[in-house]
């Protein structure tokens, strides 16, 4: 943890800088926490239209490539590396994987709030 304002933290994770909800009061500067990203949590953008940072209540912004799609009957698990052998899981629809073009190798932006974002203490 690198900042501390109100509930939010801001945590320097191999993904990059990340803004989350501090899941324990006890949490503060200098702290080790993990960081989780639920799957439903995450909105995927083209980087040529994906909105600006101020524009958006998305404070966590990763660039990253569609390594994986995984579709099912109506939605579809996409894995996007953002870091050297770091990636995250997107959970999206089928319509979105459509309307973006995702496909291996496509170049996406991938969105997530602060407050959907949790660090909670390592043990």
């Amino acid at each position: 943890v690198t900042d501390r304002e109100g509930e939010l933290v801001t945590v320097e994770t191999g993904l990059g800088v990340v803004r989350a909800l501090a899941a324990e009061t006890a949490v503060g500067v200098g702290q080790r926490v993990d960081v989780t990203l639920t799957a439903d949590a995450v909105t995927l953008h083209d980087p040529a239209g994906s909105p600006a940072a101020g524009e958006t209540s998305a404070r966590n912004r990763l660039r990253g490539t569609v390594g994986r799609l995984d579709e099912r009957e109506a939605v579809a698990t996409v894995t996007v590396g953002v870091a050297p052998a770091q990636s995250l899981s997107v959970l999206v629809t089928r319509a979105s994987v459509a309307g973006l073009v995702l496909e291996p190798g496509s170049d996406v932006v991938a969105t997530v709030k602060a407050t959907a974002a949790r660090a909670t203490p390592v043990a």
